[in-house]
């Protein structure tokens, strides 16, 4: 055959395109692909805003928040500040105070705001009246967002604590009472990125030419469907709290003395459509109690309520004339337990803590939300038993549980509604420091009752009443 000078057969085109694919093929299997670099995570931030939409406020049964108010937020958490003024709505009577808040979901969304109000009392029956509300730092330069509250101190008017002590036959000191004070009045909120709390700094400036001296509460409004929780009282609002005991005291890094009271904060969790829903206050005060009153918590710092009310409790801070006092506490944002409110308070104070965790199962199935109480029995003379109780949580939907707390030894007690109490009683929990001691629990599974009336003719429909009793730690 004759090929022409400068023409090429197509079949000869054609197998020369497939020797040179199948050579590109060869060469390409002796490079290694190009590393991939893996995926950045977002740097954590925090941001201070005012709300001008309805998408920067939260929702749910207590969200009382609206347009004009002051947003704290980061990548875990979001908090809303009343808007300056005479805000009525509560037990806050004006505006300046946390109202709103609640945990972010994995998707970025919230979990349903259940938190009414809390509010700084001074010397028991006065509060600020904060008059100005701005932001100090936005959080742009990646440091905390930092919004501050400045106002005169006024009068609480929703809770007379002066005539709910003295109704119930005790005294209520005359300098408590109703009492115009001397002092101008700031609350610095800060927030971190990547925290589960806001930094509380309240500063109290005497702009008398007498020391004053006064106490300091807090009153907590959890409201919503959630349940307070104080170590050593447990769950419940009892009319008076004791104040932490001396031999409760735990080792810490943030107090020079390298003991912390464990007694020093009061969390709410939440039960039935709040589930997954808790907050709580943490303080630095030791020596702390409380009482309840109008379903309201008062936390009476570095005082014991009932030395209070029998008249054996002086004030005990000190305002320098012409002076300032300052008081640190925090609000925390937990998972929905108690007990990681008490691992927030942890970390901040650098307790030494060990691990208590584990699974709760009958008949080898996981049980979501079921309970875990751990305690310490104080007198087991007493009917019932005093107990301390340390901490609570709930189970996850694989029944696990997992809580931080201080060195010792402790009772742990799981139940779960519907199921019958494990029969072995509570498992005994030896906590060391930097270790982890692992609790299992598998709940006898629900038994059935078949009832059967009748009288000499037979079948009859009749009532029926059961009546039970709850063998379970408060």
């Amino acid at each position: 055959m004759q090929i022409t000078p400068g023409l090429v057969s197509r079949p000869l085109l054609l197998a020369c395109c497939v020797l040179l694919l199948v050579s590109c093929a060869d060469n390409n299997n002796d490079i290694d692909p190009p590393p991939v670099d893996p995926p950045v995570e977002p740097t954590p931030t925090a941001s201070a805003r005012e709300a001008t939409e309805s998408s920067d406020l939260l929702q749910g049964p207590l969200a009382r928040s609206a347009v004009g108010d002051f947003v704290l937020e980061n990548d875990l958490l979001r908090v809303i500040i009343q808007r300056p003024g005479r805000r009525w709505f509560g037990i806050g009577t004006y505006g300046g105070n946390i109202i709103d808040s609640s945990a972010k979901k994995a998707d970025g969304s919230f979990f349903p705001d259940h938190l009414e109000e809390f509010v700084v009392g001074v010397n028991i029956e006065n509060t600020p009246n904060y008059t100005d509300v701005s932001i100090v730092n936005d959080g742009g330069d990646g440091e905390a967002a930092v919004i501050c509250a400045s106002g005169p101190d006024d009068l609480l008017d929703y809770i007379n604590a002066s005539s709910a002590i003295r109704g119930l036959g005790f005294s209520f000191p005359d300098s408590a009472d109703d009492r115009d004070l001397p002092l101008d009045i700031e609350t610095c909120y800060s927030l971190a990125p990547g925290q589960r709390y806001v930094t509380m700094d309240t500063s109290l400036r005497n702009t008398g030419a007498q020391d004053l001296t006064i106490y300091q509460v807090e009153y907590l409004n959890g409201s919503g469907q959630v349940e307070a929780f104080q170590p050593l009282a447990g769950f419940g609002e009892p009319l008076l709290t004791p104040d932490c005991p001396v031999e409760r005291m735990v080792g810490c890094s943030s107090d020079a003395s390298g003991q912390c009271d464990q007694c020093n904060y009061l969390a709410f969790t939440g039960v039935d459509g709040a589930l997954g829903v808790s907050y709580g206050l943490i303080h630095e005060v030791p020596g702390t109690s409380s009482f309840s009153t109008s379903g309201v918590n008062v936390l009476v710092l570095g005082r014991s309520v009932l030395n209070f009310v029998l008249g054996l409790a002086p004030p005990n801070f000190t305002v320098p004339a012409e002076g300032e006092l300052t008081l640190r506490r925090y609000f925390a944002v937990g998972d929905g337990s108690a007990s990681s409110i008490g691992d927030i308070r942890n970390d901040i104070f650098g307790i030494e803590t060990g691990e208590l965790s584990g699974r709760v199962t009958s008949a080898g199935a996981p049980l979501q939300a079921a309970q875990v109480a751990v305690y310490q029995t104080i007198n087991a003379q007493t009917n019932p038993p005093s107990l301390f109780m340390a901490a609570h949580t709930r189970t996850d939907s694989e029944g696990n549980y997992r809580m931080t707390l201080p060195p010792g030894d402790y009772e742990v007690h799981a139940n779960m509604e519907g199921y019958l109490f494990d029969n072995q009683g509570p498992a005994l929990a030896a906590i060391r420091v930097g270790e982890t001691v692992s609790q299992d629990f598998e709940l006898p599974a629900p038994g059935q009752l078949e009832v059967s009336v009748t009288d000499q003719e037979g079948p009859v429909p009749a009532k029926l009443q059961l009546v039970g009793f709850d063998p379970s730690p408060p």
